[in-house]
C-alpha cells in the first residue's frame, strides 16, 4: 500500500508540473450511479468448507466538493461514495439473508485536460478510507475500514447554465476477508452521473 500510496503522490506532482490550471471556485457535485465490483472478497472458511466469497452489483451514490485555486496547476477534490446493500454471492450462489455496504472518502487532485468543445475531460488521483459492513446471517466475514487508493477520471459537458458530469473510479485496497486469511486486492469501481453547481 505504501508503494502505491507513494507512486500515486509522485504521479500527481509531475502531472502538476505541466497540467493547466484548474478552474477556479468551488464546485458541489451530487452523483448517482452503479457500483461494480471487479475483483472476489477471497476466500472464506466455513462449515461447508472453503468458499470463494463475491459481491454483486449495486446502487451507487455520493458527493464530490471540487475547489479550484488560481495559484495550483489542479484542482482539490473532497470525494465521498457510497454503495447500497448488495448481495454476497458463494461459489457463484447467492447467499440468502445476507447484504453488504461500502462507503468510502477520499481526497483528490484533479488534472482538468483542455476543453473539446462543451466537453472537458480530467483526470484524477487521491487516496482516502474505504469501510466495508456486513450485515445479516453472516458469521465468516468481518466488516473493516482499510486504506484506499483512489484513481479514476471523467468529462463534464456544458449546456448553457446546465453542467453535466461523468465519471469513472477506482477505490484500490486490500481486504483481509477473515482474521488470518490472505489479504486480497479490491478494486471497487464507481460508474456515476452527476450535476455540477458552481457556488464561487
Amino acid at each position: 500500500m505504501k508503494r502505491i500510496l507513494t507512486t500515486v503522490v509522485a504521479a500527481a506532482c509531475l502531472a502538476g508540473l505541466t497540467a493547466p490550471a484548474g478552474a477556479q471556485g468551488l464546485r458541489i457535485t451530487p452523483k448517482v450511479g452503479l457500483y461494480v465490483p471487479l475483483s472476489d472478497l477471497g476466500q472464506a472458511q466455513t462449515t461447508a468448507g472453503l468458499i470463494a466469497a463475491d459481491q454483486t452489483g449495486s446502487l451507487a451514490i455520493g458527493v464530490a466538493a471540487e475547489l479550484g485555486l488560481p495559484a495550483l496547476p489542479f484542482d482539490i477534490r473532497a470525494n465521498v461514495d457510497y454503495k447500497t446493500g448488495s448481495e454476497i454471492e458463494a461459489d457463484g450462489t447467492v447467499v440468502e439473508n445476507v447484504e453488504t455496504k461500502m462507503l468510502a472518502v477520499a481526497g483528490d487532485l484533479v488534472f482538468r485536460l483542455p476543453t473539446l468543445i462543451l466537453i472537458q475531460p480530467y483526470v484524477f488521483g487521491g487516496a482516502g478510507v474505504r469501510q466495508y459492513d456486513f450485515s445479516g446471517d453472516v458469521t465468516e466475514l468481518q466488516d473493516a475500514s482499510d486504506p484506499t487508493v483512489h484513481l479514476g477520471g471523467g468529462v463534464d459537458l456544458s449546456l448553457g447554465v446546465l453542467k453535466l458530469n461523468a465519471e469513472l473510479g477506482d477505490y484500490i485496497s486490500w481486504y483481509e476477508i477473515q482474521e488470518g486469511a490472505d489479504a486480497e486486492m479490491q478494486h471497487d469501481f464507481f460508474v456515476t452521473l452527476g450535476l455540477v453547481f458552481g457556488l464561487l
